[in-house]
């Protein structure tokens, strides 16, 4: 078993998973933010974020994540067809965590097809997404470095690639080397020294996230 930690305290941030393509989270990801912070486009009155639109997938294992851009149409039916690209590129999980907006008929159909099993999470949850939602600062922290760089690019998706491959073979703390070299199994070595570090969760336990007061000052 690898457990996983988000933050101290370890007691009630401890995550566990038992090898790869076990559990991955969804999430969206708006641009519209990047965008305005950078004088691109400037929202008029709206109260949430609005498109265009990527969809975040990580693995919780591995941390190894896949970006696909999906635009300003953030449909089921739109992230189904991008989900699909998603599962060819890096393969289907076991199981697939998501907020409960996923949850609809078409969406838990498409996954039972898929042989996938669906978990929603609800609003009350403390621990909802957790993984996914902390990994999306660091993607928008690299997305904004590429856009000071380069600019807004012609492909949106050739800068998602570029930032999901830095991402990958960057290192993570977390797991004590990069998410590229955990998903395709060329290091497991940290594998021994998180069972070492902390005390072993019984399969089926539910740890809850201390709940974090949001950071002063954050700009996205």
């Amino acid at each position: 078993m690898f457990l996983k930690t988000f933050r101290k305290p370890t007691e009630y941030n401890s995550y566990y998973t038992y090898n790869v393509r076990d559990v991955y989270q969804i999430d969206l990801m708006s641009l519209s933010r990047i965008y305005y912070f950078f004088g691109y486009e400037t929202p008029k009155g709206i109260k949430k974020p609005k498109g265009p639109w990527i969809l975040v997938t990580i693995d919780l294992y591995s941390r190894y994540i896949d970006l696909q851009y999906i635009g300003n149409s953030a449909t089921i039916e739109n992230i189904i067809k991008h989900l699909k690209i998603t599962f060819h590129k890096i393969g289907k999980p076991k199981i697939l965590e998501a907020d409960h907006q996923f949850n609809t008929k078409l969406f838990r159909d498409f996954l039972n097809k898929q042989g996938i099993e669906p978990y929603f999470f609800k609003g009350q949850e403390t621990n909802k997404n957790a993984v996914v939602e902390s990994n999306i600062k660091t993607v928008k922290n690299l997305i904004l470095k590429y856009i000071y760089n380069f600019g807004i690019p012609s492909s949106i998706q050739m800068m998602l690639d570029i930032v999901t491959e830095e991402f990958n073979n960057h290192y993570h703390k977390g797991i004590k080397t990069t998410p590229y070299k955990v998903f395709h199994g060329y290091d497991d070595s940290h594998q021994e020294i998180n069972i070492k570090k902390y005390p072993v969760i019984p399969n089926g336990t539910i740890v809850l996230r201390k709940p974090q007061p949001p950071r002063p000052g954050s700009v996205i």
